[in-house]
């Protein structure tokens, strides 16, 4: 067993003095130097912190702008692509009286059957091309392969 040994009042005191020697030559816990490093600190934060939401804040409105930009085109798109969607023949009868009404204005140009009573032996093939597309509009989105 360990004897305890009891420290007199005058080494008691002892103590205290040399440990208050001991810490009276640092200077980490002066109040003026650490007022002075926190104040400092905060500085740094502060300046970081405005930084950071300065960048934040302008990315984000180049963001919105980008979005707004891409909603516009997005509703740009749909918009022509309901007006194409609404042009188009919806079923195969309508495919098919298309089709004839081609073949017989072809036939009555053929046959002279115009309003100018002149018989058209050549197609003028963008004419053709622009009645088949008039008449199909699916046919622009879908390209040829």
């Amino acid at each position: 067993m360990v004897k305890k040994t009891k420290i007199s009042a005058e080494k008691k005191e002892e103590i205290k003095n040399k440990a208050a020697a001991l810490v009276a030559d640092l200077d980490v816990l002066d109040n003026k130097k650490g007022d002075k490093l926190e104040k400092a600190t905060q500085e740094k934060v502060g300046n970081w912190l405005e930084e950071q939401v300065n960048g934040l804040t302008i990315e984000n409105e180049r963001l919105e702008n980008e979005l707004t930009k891409k909603t516009d085109d997005y509703n740009k798109l749909y918009d022509s692509f309901q007006a194409v969607k609404a042009n188009s023949p919806a079923t195969d009868d309508e495919i098919k009286a298309n089709i004839k009404r081609i073949f017989k204005e072809l036939e009555d140009n053929y046959l002279g059957r115009n309003q100018v009573r002149t018989r058209y032996l050549k197609a003028d093939i963008k004419i053709l091309l622009d009645k088949f597309l008039r008449y199909f509009p699916f046919l622009m989105k879908s390209p040829v392969k």
